[in-house]
């Protein structure tokens, strides 16, 4: 139990939302999933088991800023006495 829990910080649990919401976006839109006739706790439910089976698969997600790009900010941040 105590290894579910750890499992709840809030990496983890951001980065299970955004693919959840993406997952989500899309079944909503698919043409066998998206019709009427299916519920709307049928679509989720699927969602969600997708969401479950592609976790593991999420690597770490790192934003790569360049060094020129950081100098440009501290510019204009100089520039107009941010």
């Amino acid at each position: 139990m105590e290894e579910f829990f750890s499992l709840l910080n809030e990496d983890v649990l951001v980065k299970f939302l955004l693919l959840f919401a993406r997952v989500v976006s899309f079944v909503a839109f698919m043409p066998v999933f998206g019709h009427t006739a299916i519920s709307v706790t049928v679509r989720v439910a699927f969602a969600f088991y997708l969401v479950i089976f592609l976790f593991p698969f999420i690597g770490d997600v790192k934003y790569i800023i360049p060094d020129y790009a950081i100098g440009k900010f501290q510019s204009k941040q100089t520039y107009y006495k941010i």
